[in-house]
């Protein structure tokens, strides 16, 4: 027995010191070749000796699996016990130089560098969103002037119209509604471009805008757009906006109650105001633009 403890601790301490020669290589094969080996003569060894058991450590280290393994093993080998770094009379693991000397990052270093990644990322971030924001702000904006522009215009060419067709032979005043009562165009009124209405002028028929009365409160339908980017009340899907113009003749007239030209006779003048309204990220927001006109015939 003694003879066969003494070869095992031979070719216990050889393969040990073998394989400390070769880790820094990282053979992985000789490695898990020589871990088999290891486990096997502990096995023979903690058969022969049940006392006084000493523990000595293999440490197997591997670039794809860094780990620190401790086996109990043999009897009466302190010095290979200290050699490889461990304690005796229990199963242990120490740390080794190749764990010390690992490089690798404390929870302070990972935090320092999470916040200097947020305060390089948080102001392109800021900077996206704002100018997104700002893009989404200037198109509904463009939009909005335009749409105000086109109300202006269609009520110029009810007056152009109504002038025409007095000219030829009707009976319209320039001023007065092609829509219906009241005569005088004096109230809030939706603007619809597709939407129109004849004129009789003696022996010819005009096309000119409809003007639908509203209220103020009532004044308040959101547009639809088609497929052709016309905004109307009729086709399309929701656009997001809604448009009122309010008309005055003579000016000082409620509910527009401007100040008339002093040197224009006030029953030549009207004045136009056409808004519109719509929704930017929950806040409300509307342009309004105004126009005086007259009759120039």
């Amino acid at each position: 027995m003694l003879i066969k403890l003494d070869l095992l601790r031979k070719y216990l301490r050889s393969e040990i010191f073998r394989f400390r020669a070769r880790r820094s290589k990282n053979y992985e094969a000789y490695t898990a070749y020589m871990l088999n080996n290891f486990c096997e003569v502990a096995a023979e060894i903690w058969k022969l000796q049940q006392k006084n058991i000493y523990a000595i450590g293999l440490l197997y280290k591997s670039r794809r699996m860094r780990l620190n393994i401790s086996v109990s093993i043999c009897h009466s080998c302190p010095p290979l016990a200290r050699k490889a770094g461990m304690t005796v009379g229990h199963l242990t693991a120490q740390p080794s130089k190749l764990y010390k000397n690992q490089i690798g990052f404390t929870l302070v270093e990972t935090l320092i560098a999470i916040a200097l990644l947020l305060a390089v990322l948080v102001g392109p971030i800021t900077l996206i969103a704002h100018s997104l924001f700002s893009t989404s702000f200037s198109r509904n904006n463009l939009i909005a002037n335009n749409l105000a522009q086109e109300g202006i215009e269609l009520i110029r060419a009810v007056r152009d119209n109504n002038i025409l067709c007095a000219t030829l032979g009707g009976t319209m005043a320039w001023d007065d509604n092609p829509n219906g009562p009241p005569p005088k165009l004096l109230s809030y009124y939706e603007l619809d471009p597709t939407q129109s209405i004849g004129l009789t002028c003696g022996t010819d028929t005009i096309s000119t805008p409809m003007l639908i009365k509203r209220s103020l409160a009532t004044c308040n339908m959101p547009l639809l757009v088609d497929l052709g980017g016309i905004y109307n009340y009729l086709v399309g899907s929701p656009a997001g906006f809604t448009r009122c113009g309010r008309v005055c003749s003579p000016p000082n007239s409620a509910p527009c109650s401007a100040s008339a030209d002093a040197d224009i006779p006030i029953n030549d003048q009207m004045e136009i105001i056409s808004t519109v309204s719509w929704v930017e990220r929950g806040a409300s927001k509307s342009i309004t633009l105004r126009d005086r006109v007259y009759r120039w015939k």
